[in-house]
C-alpha cells in the first residue's frame, strides 16, 4: 500500500538524519497499480536521499493528493535548492527519478530556488478501475453509468 510505503520511507529518513517531516498521506480511494506504488516509493527514496545529502534541510514535508485522474506525490524541503540543472557528474539521482516516472507513464518536476528549498512533484495516473474502466481483451470500456 502506497501510504504505509510513503510512512516506512519517511520513519527510515527520520531515523537517519533527524531531519523534521510533516506527511500528509490519509487519501481514501487512490488506487495505484502496484507497479506505479512501487516506482512511487523509490521515487520517493530519491528524493528524500537527495535532501540528505545536498539540501541542509531542517524540515520535509510529504504530501499526497488526488488531482483529478491523477495522483500526486510531493516532496518539499527548505534546504539551500539546487545549482543549475542539478545534475552533477557521477550524480543521477534526478535522471533516476525522471526515468521511473516515465515507466510508469508519469512525470516529475523538480521546482528548486537557491535559499529556499526544493519541490519534487510526482504525477501518476490512477488505476482504470478507480475511474471506472475495466479492461476486457484488450480494450478499454467505460462502466460508469450516464
Amino acid at each position: 500500500d502506497l501510504v504505509q510505503g510513503i510512512a516506512q520511507a519517511v520513519e527510515e529518513f527520520k531515523g537517519r538524519t533527524g531531519i523534521q517531516v510533516t506527511v500528509n498521506a490519509e487519501v481514501a480511494g487512490l488506487i495505484l497499480t502496484p507497479n506505479a506504488q512501487i516506482h512511487a516509493i523509490h521515487i520517493l527514496g530519491e528524493a528524500l536521499a537527495n535532501i540528505e545529502k545536498h539540501a541542509r534541510a531542517t524540515h520535509v514535508w510529504v504530501t499526497l493528493t488526488r488531482e483529478g485522474n491523477e495522483a500526486i506525490l510531493k516532496v518539499k524541503d527548505n534546504g539551500v535548492g539546487i545549482e543549475g540543472n542539478g545534475e552533477k557528474p557521477g550524480h543521477y539521482g534526478l535522471s533516476i527519478m525522471q526515468e521511473r516516472a516515465q515507466a510508469i507513464e508519469g512525470r516529475v518536476t523538480i521546482e528548486s530556488n537557491a535559499g529556499v528549498g526544493t519541490t519534487v512533484t510526482l504525477a501518476i495516473a490512477l488505476a482504470k478501475s478507480v475511474l471506472g474502466f475495466t479492461e476486457t481483451e484488450g480494450d478499454t470500456k467505460n462502466t460508469q453509468n450516464s
